[in-house]
Protein backbone atom coordinates (compact mmCIF):
# COMPACT_ATOMS: atom_id res chain seq x y z
CA UNK A 1 0.00 0.00 0.00
CA UNK A 2 1.28 3.97 -0.58
CA UNK A 3 3.13 5.26 2.47
CA UNK A 4 0.91 7.99 4.02
CA UNK A 5 2.95 11.22 2.77
CA UNK A 6 1.57 13.41 5.15
CA UNK A 7 3.05 11.55 8.22
CA UNK A 8 6.31 11.51 6.26
CA UNK A 9 6.65 15.01 6.35
CA UNK A 10 6.65 15.32 9.94
CA UNK A 11 10.35 16.01 10.50
CA UNK A 12 13.22 14.84 12.51
CA UNK A 13 16.13 16.35 13.72
CA UNK A 14 19.76 15.64 10.92
CA UNK A 15 23.16 15.39 12.59
CA UNK A 16 25.78 17.55 10.71
CA UNK A 17 28.52 15.68 9.61
CA UNK A 18 31.85 17.44 8.73
CA UNK A 19 33.85 16.38 5.09
CA UNK A 20 36.02 13.33 4.99
CA UNK A 21 39.92 13.43 2.71
CA UNK A 22 38.76 11.96 -0.96
CA UNK A 23 40.45 9.93 -3.31
CA UNK A 24 39.65 9.52 -6.96
CA UNK A 25 38.41 6.32 -8.17
CA UNK A 26 39.23 4.32 -11.22
CA UNK A 27 38.50 5.56 -14.83
CA UNK A 28 34.79 5.39 -15.74
CA UNK A 29 32.92 2.65 -17.18
CA UNK A 30 32.31 3.31 -20.59
CA UNK A 31 29.37 2.86 -23.43
CA UNK A 32 31.09 0.48 -25.27
CA UNK A 33 32.18 -1.82 -22.31
CA UNK A 34 28.31 -1.62 -21.11
CA UNK A 35 27.45 -2.37 -24.94
CA UNK A 36 30.09 -5.45 -24.62
CA UNK A 37 28.33 -6.85 -21.61
CA UNK A 38 24.91 -6.64 -22.87
CA UNK A 39 26.14 -8.47 -25.52
CA UNK A 40 27.90 -11.17 -23.78
CA UNK A 41 26.45 -13.73 -21.48
CA UNK A 42 26.64 -11.97 -18.34
CA UNK A 43 23.96 -12.89 -15.68
CA UNK A 44 23.08 -10.89 -12.45
CA UNK A 45 20.44 -10.94 -9.92
CA UNK A 46 17.85 -9.01 -8.28
CA UNK A 47 16.98 -9.13 -4.91
CA UNK A 48 14.48 -7.07 -2.77
CA UNK A 49 16.39 -6.05 0.24
CA UNK A 50 15.34 -4.48 4.26
CA UNK A 51 18.31 -2.35 4.92
CA UNK A 52 17.32 -1.01 8.49
CA UNK A 53 20.02 -1.93 9.96
CA UNK A 54 23.18 0.14 9.88
CA UNK A 55 26.50 -1.04 8.22
CA UNK A 56 29.01 -2.68 10.12
CA UNK A 57 31.93 -2.08 8.36
CA UNK A 58 33.99 1.09 7.83
CA UNK A 59 31.82 3.66 6.29
CA UNK A 60 31.51 4.13 2.63
CA UNK A 61 32.49 7.39 0.86
CA UNK A 62 29.28 8.90 -1.11
CA UNK A 63 28.99 10.93 -3.41
CA UNK A 64 25.49 12.26 -4.41
CA UNK A 65 25.37 13.53 -7.91
CA UNK A 66 21.87 15.79 -8.90
CA UNK A 67 20.62 17.99 -11.84
CA UNK A 68 18.59 20.76 -11.83
CA UNK A 69 17.16 23.38 -14.26
CA UNK A 70 14.46 25.95 -12.29
CA UNK A 71 14.49 24.50 -9.13
CA UNK A 72 14.86 27.69 -7.12
CA UNK A 73 11.46 26.10 -5.21
CA UNK A 74 12.81 23.30 -4.66
CA UNK A 75 16.96 23.13 -4.44
CA UNK A 76 17.60 24.06 -0.87
CA UNK A 77 14.82 21.71 0.67
CA UNK A 78 16.98 18.96 -1.47
CA UNK A 79 20.11 19.85 -0.59
CA UNK A 80 19.42 20.23 3.25
CA UNK A 81 17.88 17.31 3.62
CA UNK A 82 20.15 15.73 1.86
CA UNK A 83 23.12 17.12 3.87
CA UNK A 84 21.77 16.48 7.43
CA UNK A 85 21.02 12.35 6.10
CA UNK A 86 21.39 9.98 9.06
CA UNK A 87 25.08 8.89 7.95
CA UNK A 88 26.19 5.19 9.70
CA UNK A 89 27.37 3.10 6.91
CA UNK A 90 28.79 6.13 4.67
CA UNK A 91 30.20 9.61 5.11
CA UNK A 92 28.79 11.97 2.85
CA UNK A 93 31.82 13.25 0.92
CA UNK A 94 29.94 15.79 -1.83
CA UNK A 95 26.99 17.26 -3.39
CA UNK A 96 27.38 17.84 -6.77
CA UNK A 97 25.08 19.82 -8.16
CA UNK A 98 24.82 20.29 -11.88
CA UNK A 99 22.94 23.55 -12.63
CA UNK A 100 21.95 23.38 -16.23
CA UNK A 101 20.64 27.27 -18.14
CA UNK A 102 18.43 28.09 -14.58
CA UNK A 103 16.70 31.36 -15.27
CA UNK A 104 15.11 31.30 -12.03
CA UNK A 105 17.43 31.86 -8.91
CA UNK A 106 18.58 28.33 -8.80
CA UNK A 107 22.04 28.95 -9.53
CA UNK A 108 22.46 31.48 -6.68
CA UNK A 109 21.08 29.12 -4.34
CA UNK A 110 23.17 26.54 -5.41
CA UNK A 111 26.20 29.24 -4.44
CA UNK A 112 24.91 29.93 -1.24
CA UNK A 113 24.33 26.67 -0.03
CA UNK A 114 27.90 25.69 -1.42
CA UNK A 115 29.38 28.65 0.88
CA UNK A 116 27.81 27.32 3.60
CA UNK A 117 28.38 23.84 3.63
CA UNK A 118 32.05 22.85 1.84
CA UNK A 119 30.30 19.73 0.65
CA UNK A 120 28.09 21.09 -1.88
CA UNK A 121 29.90 21.49 -5.57
CA UNK A 122 28.24 23.10 -7.86
CA UNK A 123 28.43 23.03 -11.55
CA UNK A 124 27.31 25.26 -13.89
CA UNK A 125 26.17 24.88 -17.12
CA UNK A 126 25.36 28.33 -19.04
CA UNK A 127 22.72 26.81 -21.39
CA UNK A 128 20.39 23.87 -21.21
CA UNK A 129 22.26 20.55 -22.85
CA UNK A 130 19.80 17.82 -21.18
CA UNK A 131 19.84 15.66 -18.45
CA UNK A 132 21.78 12.95 -19.75
CA UNK A 133 24.74 16.03 -20.47
CA UNK A 134 24.23 17.52 -17.21
CA UNK A 135 24.44 13.83 -15.37
CA UNK A 136 27.60 13.41 -17.48
CA UNK A 137 29.28 16.06 -16.10
CA UNK A 138 28.17 15.25 -12.85
CA UNK A 139 29.13 11.59 -12.71
CA UNK A 140 32.34 12.46 -14.09
CA UNK A 141 33.19 14.65 -11.12
CA UNK A 142 31.99 12.12 -8.54
CA UNK A 143 35.11 10.86 -6.05
CA UNK A 144 33.13 8.84 -3.81
CA UNK A 145 32.86 4.78 -3.52
CA UNK A 146 29.49 4.94 -4.09
CA UNK A 147 27.61 7.90 -6.28
CA UNK A 148 23.30 8.32 -5.24
CA UNK A 149 22.19 9.72 -8.31
CA UNK A 150 18.99 11.87 -7.53
CA UNK A 151 16.51 14.45 -8.96
CA UNK A 152 16.75 17.96 -7.83
CA UNK A 153 12.69 18.14 -7.30
CA UNK A 154 12.58 15.49 -4.41
CA UNK A 155 13.57 14.99 -1.00
CA UNK A 156 14.77 12.15 0.31
CA UNK A 157 13.49 11.03 4.28
CA UNK A 158 16.40 11.48 6.98
CA UNK A 159 16.93 7.75 6.55
CA UNK A 160 16.37 6.98 2.80
CA UNK A 161 20.24 7.76 1.67
CA UNK A 162 21.53 5.67 4.67
CA UNK A 163 19.20 2.56 4.09
CA UNK A 164 20.61 2.89 0.02
CA UNK A 165 23.96 3.23 0.78
CA UNK A 166 23.95 0.48 3.68
CA UNK A 167 23.65 -2.36 0.94
CA UNK A 168 27.07 -1.63 -0.35
CA UNK A 169 28.71 -2.91 2.16
CA UNK A 170 28.14 -6.09 0.61
CA UNK A 171 30.53 -6.16 -2.38
CA UNK A 172 28.29 -7.67 -4.89
CA UNK A 173 26.09 -4.79 -5.02
CA UNK A 174 26.43 -2.94 -8.11
CA UNK A 175 23.19 -1.22 -8.01
CA UNK A 176 20.12 0.07 -5.24
CA UNK A 177 17.27 1.62 -5.98
CA UNK A 178 14.90 3.64 -3.86
CA UNK A 179 10.90 3.97 -3.80
CA UNK A 180 9.77 6.92 -4.70
CA UNK A 181 6.20 8.00 -3.06
CA UNK A 182 4.28 11.28 -3.95
CA UNK A 183 3.92 13.86 -1.37
CA UNK A 184 -0.15 14.70 -1.44
CA UNK A 185 -1.28 16.72 -4.29
CA UNK A 186 -4.66 18.30 -5.15
CA UNK A 187 -7.67 15.75 -4.78
CA UNK A 188 -8.69 14.92 -8.05
CA UNK A 189 -7.49 12.81 -11.08
CA UNK A 190 -4.35 13.19 -11.73
CA UNK A 191 -3.68 12.69 -7.65
CA UNK A 192 -5.16 9.37 -7.52
CA UNK A 193 -3.50 8.15 -11.27
CA UNK A 194 0.12 9.86 -9.69
CA UNK A 195 -0.68 7.40 -6.57
CA UNK A 196 -1.51 4.37 -8.50
CA UNK A 197 1.33 5.23 -10.90
CA UNK A 198 3.48 4.95 -8.19
CA UNK A 199 2.37 1.99 -6.42
CA UNK A 200 2.64 -0.42 -9.59
CA UNK A 201 6.03 0.97 -9.53
CA UNK A 202 7.00 -0.27 -6.35
CA UNK A 203 5.68 -3.47 -7.02
CA UNK A 204 7.49 -4.25 -10.64
CA UNK A 205 10.72 -2.76 -8.75
CA UNK A 206 10.04 -5.93 -6.46
CA UNK A 207 9.98 -7.57 -9.41
CA UNK A 208 13.07 -5.94 -11.81
CA UNK A 209 15.01 -3.03 -9.69
CA UNK A 210 14.71 -0.14 -11.53
CA UNK A 211 16.49 3.23 -11.21
CA UNK A 212 14.50 6.01 -11.07
CA UNK A 213 13.63 8.99 -8.65
CA UNK A 214 17.10 7.95 -6.34
CA UNK A 215 19.17 5.28 -7.44
CA UNK A 216 22.89 4.49 -6.00
CA UNK A 217 25.86 2.79 -8.09
CA UNK A 218 29.49 1.56 -6.94
CA UNK A 219 32.22 3.87 -8.63
CA UNK A 220 33.66 3.87 -10.69
CA UNK A 221 30.87 5.38 -12.35
CA UNK A 222 28.73 4.57 -15.87
CA UNK A 223 29.60 7.04 -18.49
CA UNK A 224 26.78 7.68 -20.40
CA UNK A 225 26.01 9.52 -23.86
CA UNK A 226 25.44 12.93 -24.18
CA UNK A 227 22.71 11.99 -26.53
CA UNK A 228 21.03 9.23 -24.42
CA UNK A 229 17.22 8.84 -24.22
CA UNK A 230 16.58 7.81 -20.80
CA UNK A 231 19.11 8.34 -18.39
CA UNK A 232 18.46 6.81 -15.22
CA UNK A 233 17.38 3.33 -17.14
CA UNK A 234 20.72 3.87 -18.99
CA UNK A 235 22.54 3.99 -16.15
CA UNK A 236 20.49 1.63 -14.00
CA UNK A 237 20.75 -1.38 -16.66
CA UNK A 238 24.76 -0.87 -17.25
CA UNK A 239 25.04 -0.90 -13.94
CA UNK A 240 23.68 -4.43 -12.80
CA UNK A 241 25.43 -5.62 -15.51
CA UNK A 242 28.51 -5.31 -13.64
CA UNK A 243 28.60 -9.15 -12.34
CA UNK A 244 26.88 -8.38 -9.52
CA UNK A 245 23.65 -7.72 -7.92
CA UNK A 246 20.90 -4.88 -8.22
CA UNK A 247 19.00 -4.59 -5.10
CA UNK A 248 15.81 -2.35 -4.28
CA UNK A 249 15.31 -1.06 -1.11
CA UNK A 250 11.28 -0.12 -0.24
CA UNK A 251 12.69 1.84 2.62
CA UNK A 252 14.93 4.18 1.13
CA UNK A 253 11.57 6.23 0.62
CA UNK A 254 11.89 9.79 -1.97
CA UNK A 255 9.30 12.33 -1.89
CA UNK A 256 8.48 13.54 -5.11
CA UNK A 257 5.60 15.29 -6.96
CA UNK A 258 2.82 14.11 -9.44
CA UNK A 259 1.45 16.47 -11.78
CA UNK A 260 -1.13 18.58 -10.61
CA UNK A 261 -3.46 18.81 -14.18
CA UNK A 262 -3.99 16.84 -16.47
CA UNK A 263 -2.16 18.61 -19.32
CA UNK A 264 0.55 18.09 -17.34
CA UNK A 265 0.42 14.53 -16.04
CA UNK A 266 -0.24 13.41 -19.87
CA UNK A 267 2.94 16.03 -20.54
CA UNK A 268 4.85 13.76 -18.21
CA UNK A 269 4.44 10.28 -18.65
CA UNK A 270 4.33 11.24 -22.80
CA UNK A 271 7.61 12.75 -22.05
CA UNK A 272 9.11 9.76 -20.06
CA UNK A 273 7.31 6.69 -22.26
CA UNK A 274 8.84 8.75 -25.49
CA UNK A 275 12.58 8.80 -23.96
CA UNK A 276 11.80 4.92 -22.74
CA UNK A 277 10.44 3.97 -26.23
CA UNK A 278 13.99 5.54 -28.25
CA UNK A 279 15.83 3.95 -25.96
CA UNK A 280 14.62 0.65 -26.69
CA UNK A 281 14.71 1.56 -30.64
CA UNK A 282 18.19 2.82 -30.65
CA UNK A 283 20.18 0.67 -28.05
CA UNK A 284 18.44 -2.16 -27.54
CA UNK A 285 17.89 -1.47 -23.74
CA UNK A 286 14.24 -2.01 -22.23
CA UNK A 287 12.45 -0.40 -19.27
CA UNK A 288 11.15 -3.36 -16.65
CA UNK A 289 7.91 -0.79 -16.79
CA UNK A 290 7.35 -1.91 -20.78
CA UNK A 291 7.80 -5.97 -20.11
CA UNK A 292 4.69 -7.30 -19.66
CA UNK A 293 6.14 -10.05 -17.28
CA UNK A 294 6.77 -7.55 -14.63
CA UNK A 295 3.31 -5.08 -15.34
CA UNK A 296 0.56 -7.44 -15.06
CA UNK A 297 1.68 -9.32 -12.07
CA UNK A 298 2.27 -5.66 -10.34
CA UNK A 299 -1.13 -4.78 -11.53
CA UNK A 300 -2.78 -7.86 -10.68
CA UNK A 301 -1.26 -7.29 -7.26
CA UNK A 302 -2.44 -4.50 -6.43
CA UNK A 303 -6.15 -5.28 -7.52
CA UNK A 304 -5.92 -8.35 -5.05
CA UNK A 305 -4.32 -5.83 -2.29
CA UNK A 306 -7.25 -2.92 -2.43
CA UNK A 307 -9.95 -3.99 -4.34
CA UNK A 308 -11.44 -0.54 -4.09
CA UNK A 309 -9.03 0.91 -6.14
CA UNK A 310 -9.84 -0.64 -8.67
CA UNK A 311 -10.87 2.33 -10.84
CA UNK A 312 -8.18 4.31 -10.08
CA UNK A 313 -5.92 1.72 -11.38
CA UNK A 314 -8.31 1.14 -14.86
CA UNK A 315 -7.61 4.98 -15.48
CA UNK A 316 -3.98 3.89 -14.90
CA UNK A 317 -3.88 1.62 -17.56
CA UNK A 318 -6.40 3.27 -20.05
CA UNK A 319 -4.51 6.23 -19.92
CA UNK A 320 -1.24 4.83 -20.11
CA UNK A 321 -2.49 2.98 -23.31
CA UNK A 322 -3.26 5.97 -24.62
CA UNK A 323 -0.42 8.25 -24.15
CA UNK A 324 2.19 4.83 -25.06
CA UNK A 325 0.21 4.56 -28.43
CA UNK A 326 1.08 8.05 -28.95
CA UNK A 327 4.24 8.19 -27.94
CA UNK A 328 4.88 5.05 -30.52
CA UNK A 329 3.73 7.19 -33.11
CA UNK A 330 5.42 9.95 -32.36
CA UNK A 331 8.71 8.61 -32.53
CA UNK A 332 7.97 6.77 -35.93
CA UNK A 333 7.45 10.15 -37.32
CA UNK A 334 10.39 11.73 -35.28
CA UNK A 335 14.28 10.21 -35.79
CA UNK A 336 16.52 11.19 -33.11
CA UNK A 337 15.37 11.84 -29.59
CA UNK A 338 14.62 15.01 -27.77
CA UNK A 339 17.53 16.37 -25.69
CA UNK A 340 15.71 19.27 -23.80
CA UNK A 341 11.58 18.88 -23.14
CA UNK A 342 9.44 21.70 -21.45
CA UNK A 343 9.25 21.60 -17.41
CA UNK A 344 5.74 20.56 -15.70
CA UNK A 345 5.02 23.24 -13.98
CA UNK A 346 2.72 21.76 -11.29
CA UNK A 347 5.29 19.64 -10.03
CA UNK A 348 8.08 22.37 -9.39
CA UNK A 349 6.49 23.26 -6.18
CA UNK A 350 8.71 22.86 -2.97
CA UNK A 351 8.35 19.75 -1.01
CA UNK A 352 9.85 20.59 2.13
CA UNK A 353 9.19 24.20 3.96
CA UNK A 354 12.63 26.17 3.83
CA UNK A 355 13.60 29.74 4.80
CA UNK A 356 14.03 30.96 0.89
CA UNK A 357 11.77 28.43 -0.95
CA UNK A 358 7.99 28.82 -1.57
CA UNK A 359 5.72 26.66 0.57
CA UNK A 360 4.36 23.38 -0.76
CA UNK A 361 0.43 24.07 -1.72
Amino acid sequence: MPVASADILQGGRFPSLEPRPTEVPAEPITHGECRAALTGTVRFEHMVVDSSHGGTDRPLRVSVVACAYNEAQNIEGFLLSVLRSLQRSFTLQEVICVVSGSTDGTEAIVREMARRDARVRPIIQSERTGKAAALSLGLSAARGEVIVVENADTVPLPESLERLVATFQNPRIQLACSHPVPVPTRPGWTGRIGTALWEVHDRVSRRMPKAGEAFAIRAPAIMIPWDVEDDDTYVGICAGLRMGSSVYVPEAIILNRVPETVTDYFHQRFRVNSNILQLWQRRRLRSSTWQARYVVPALLEAIRADPDRLPGLLGLIGSEMLIRAAALLANRLRRRPRETWPPIESTKFAILRTGTTRPAE
